[in-house]
């Protein structure tokens, strides 16, 4: 039987730095692909989309597909599902949903207080309808609403060093955290059912 340790803070921050390098080298490749197909202005256009259709497809294919990503293989670290007793590897639903809170949530959030800070100061539609009161106080929200996500990301971050197993929110509504493989020990899919936590 092998014992097992809580991934450490610095594994789990070299992980993630190692994950953000490889993201950001597809992100490049991508757009650059997409310049010569599209042409400038179309990257230009849809830049964020792009970037969430790399970083989608970097974890779509390591963590989706049941692999470690190259982050988590550089630092010897292993998710793990940390709703059960026994060490067991996240299912698929888990791994999914932990990517798409980690990807699709801050492209969603802002394209929505965008969208609704372009429907406040139109002229026409239902915003015209509202008091001026009203939609000032709206738009006085939306303007708070970006630095309280980004307010709300970092005291995560100052939750993780302090005491914490969750380096990213999404990881931790997902139930999912790290634990530190031995170097040699055959890291495979079923591999954890048998073995137990130290």
């Amino acid at each position: 039987m092998a014992a097992f340790r809580e991934g450490s803070h610095a594994e789990l921050v070299r992980s993630n730095q190692k994950d953000l390098t490889y993201a950001s080298q597809l992100r490049s490749t991508v757009m650059e692909i997409a310049q010569s197909l599209l042409g400038m202005r179309s990257v230009v256009r849809w830049q964020k989309e792009l970037s969430l259709a790399a970083d989608l497809c970097y974890f779509s294919l390591t963590t989706c597909c049941g692999y470690q990503t190259l982050g988590e293989e550089y630092s010897d670290v292993l998710q793990v599902d940390r709703s059960t007793p026994r060490l067991t590897v996240p299912s698929p639903l888990q791994r999914i949903v932990m990517i798409l809170l980690h990807t699709f949530t801050p492209y969603l959030l802002d394209k929505c207080l965008a969208r609704a800070q372009r429907y406040l100061t139109s002229d026409g539609g239902g915003a015209a309808a509202m008091s001026e009161q009203r939609r000032e106080t709206l738009l006085w929200l939306i303007g708070y609403a970006r630095p309280a996500v980004e307010w709300l990301h970092r005291a995560h971050q100052v939750l993780f060093f302090l005491n914490g197993a969750f380096y990213h929110l999404a990881k931790r509504i997902s139930a999912i955290r790290y634990i530190s493989v031995p170097r040699g020990v055959p890291v495979q899919q079923g591999a954890l059912q048998s073995w137990t936590k130290a």
